[in-house]
């Protein structure tokens, strides 16, 4: 490049900078950029899911699904880990919902000092708004949880001054001016991660009130700001039976219920990795057992029966079989270095598995600009040359050509 370009590029570069000096920084120099950093969320299957490691500082990360899917415990998990791993860590909750339970963060691990833990419940959409603003701006806080989008109610509409007509999409509008201000805040000071958990509802099709599907609340803005999304499943749940002393018919005590992630979006590494957690109720996350469920599922290291277990593994520590679940199950609470190798053989095959989902090939541009030439591996086709598929820029294809590549496929 000519010398006199680049000293034009300079003198713009700094011509800018001196004008939008209390801006954030224009020209970031990526040489010195650092790695985005991430809050563990205390379990391995949920750091796995995201593909970081956790949820990310200074990005947007949003959790949603149906009632009862632990959305809020998960919430609470991130909280009590960032504050166990920084005491000097400050969280603010946003409690829209007006549905916190202290005494269960509590037992979580939460410390509920109002210095390391800023509790709010706004009654409108602004309120909150202002809220987060203000803490976010003084640079005193690291974590930002949002209980839920789908309650973040606006004023006009809480006071009822508002016709439907002026009412219709509303939220949705302050949605996206509320994520246009907080994603630029977010990169500044202490670059808190912004957890919003999110509700979601039924949306009927007119034209056929029988296909109904469920979608996250508060409009299509927050979809695009995230840079990860998290949806929960409920699966199934564990209890007991129990008798009633007047009837026959057994009751069923839940105890636990499972929980299935799916990584819907993902800016920061593959999406849709999919894993699958215990919630215990009453004391959360179960780490243990979500662990021995994916290893299980992952590793195939019980028998098709499910009588026998075997894991071979790097060591003659690690190397364990036995019967039953359970006493698998025993072994990876007493045994640590076992957890911790199949805790990392887990987290690869989760990823793994991710990115073939996604059917990922090294794709490259052939010396023809007409054809992409696609490299398979030799375990997925047994092809001595790349295929090539012929591109076709303007037009339908003509019976000839068909006629042609029906000839050539016979």
């Amino acid at each position: 490049m000519a010398k006199t370009t680049l000293t034009t590029i300079e003198e713009i570069r700094k011509r800018l900078e001196k004008k939008y000096s209390g801006a954030t920084e224009l020209f970031p120099d990526f040489s010195t950029a650092k790695r985005i950093e991430v809050i563990s969320t205390a379990s391995p299957v949920i750091n796995a899911v995201t593909g970081i490691g956790g949820i990310p500082r200074g990005r947007i990360t949003e959790i949603f699904g149906s009632f009862s899917t632990g959305k809020t415990t998960i919430a609470i998990a991130v909280a009590a880990e960032l504050q166990k791993k920084d005491p000097q860590s400050t969280v603010l909750f946003v409690d829209y919902e007006h549905a916190f339970d202290a005494s269960y963060a509590h037992k979580l691990g939460v410390d509920l000092n109002p210095e390391r833990f800023i509790f709010t419940q706004p009654e409108t959409f602004e309120q909150g708004h202002d809220a987060i603003d203000e803490f976010v701006d003084a640079g005193v806080v690291d974590l930002v949880v949002i209980d839920s989008a789908a309650a973040m109610t606006p004023q006009n509409e809480l006071e009822g001054d508002v016709d439907a007509s002026q009412r219709l999409g509303h939220q949705a509008q302050l949605m996206a001016k509320f994520l246009t201000r907080i994603t630029k805040k977010l990169h500044k000071g202490k670059s808190p991660a912004l957890l919003i958990l999110n509700q979601t509802r039924t949306k009927i099709d007119l034209r056929n009130p029988r296909a109904t599907k469920e979608d996250a609340a508060g409009g299509n803005a927050l979809k695009f700001y995230t840079s990860i999304r998290i949806e929960l499943q409920q699966m199934h749940k564990d209890g007991d039976e129990s008798r009633d002393a007047k009837s026959s018919v057994p009751d069923q005590v839940y105890k636990r219920t499972w929980v299935r992630l799916t990584g819907v979006k993902n800016k920061l590494a593959p999406p849709f990795i999919r894993g699958k957690i215990a919630i215990d109720f009453g004391t959360g996350i179960n780490n243990l057992i979500s662990l021995g469920e994916m290893a299980i599922a992952k590793l195939g290291i019980m028998s098709s029966g499910g009588g026998h277990f075997l894991y071979e593994g790097k060591t003659q520590e690690t190397t364990v079989k036995g019967r039953s679940k359970e006493t698998f199950l025993k072994l990876l609470e007493t045994n640590e270095a076992l957890r911790l190798e199949i805790e990392d053989q887990v987290m690869q095959k989760m990823e793994v598995s991710g990115t073939e989902f996604l059917g990922l090939r090294d794709i490259k541009e052939s010396v023809n600009p007409s054809v992409i030439v696609i490299e398979s591996s030799p375990e997925e086709l047994d092809l001595e040359s790349p295929i090539e598929l012929n591109v076709i820029s303007e037009g339908m294809p003509t019976k000839e050509m068909c006629n042609e590549y029906s000839n050539t496929v016979d």
